[in-house]
C-alpha cells in the first residue's frame, strides 16, 4: 500500500511532523490488531513505485485502489487528539507572541543578570 498525502508545496518540516504523526497512528492501529509491520528503506532507483509517486506519476497505478484521505471523517485512536493539542500549541504560542509584542521587549541590565546578582559559589 502507498500513501501519498501530502504536496511538494508543503515546507519540508510540516512534511515531516505530518508523516511522524501518520505513522504513530498507523503503529498504533497495528498494535490494537496485533500485527507487525516491517518497514525497510529501499535506495530510490529500487523503488520504482514510490520513484513514480515522487514524481507525480501514477499512470502505473490502478484508480481503482486509489483511497481518497479526508481527515474530517477519519476516526484515528490517536491522530485527532494530536492535531487538536498541536492547534492548542500554536494557538497559545500565537497568544504569547502578542502578548510579548504588546509589552515591549524588555531589555535587562547588566548588573540585574545573575551572573552578578547571585553568582555561583
Amino acid at each position: 500500500m502507498v500513501f501519498s498525502i501530502l504536496t511538494r508545496e508543503d515546507p519540508a518540516p510540516v512534511r515531516s511532523r505530518a508523516i511522524r504523526r501518520l505513522v504513530m497512528e498507523l503503529a498504533l492501529q497495528l498494535h490494537v490488531k496485533n500485527v507487525d509491520l516491517d518497514l525497510y528503506l529501499l535506495p530510490r532507483l529500487q523503488n520504482i513505485e514510490a520513484d513514480s509517486l515522487t514524481n507525480d506519476d501514477t499512470t502505473k497505478f490502478d484508480p481503482r485502489y486509489r483511497v481518497r484521505f479526508d481527515l474530517q471523517k477519519f476516526e484515528g485512536l490517536i491522530l485527532s487528539e494530536m492535531l487538536e493539542t498541536g492547534v492548542g500549541l500554536y494557538e497559545e504560542i500565537k497568544n504569547c507572541k502578542a502578548v510579548k509584542q504588546l509589552e515591549g521587549a524588555k531589555k535587562i541590565r547588566k548588573e540585574d543578570t545573575l551572573r552578578v546578582k547571585d553568582p555561583w559559589p
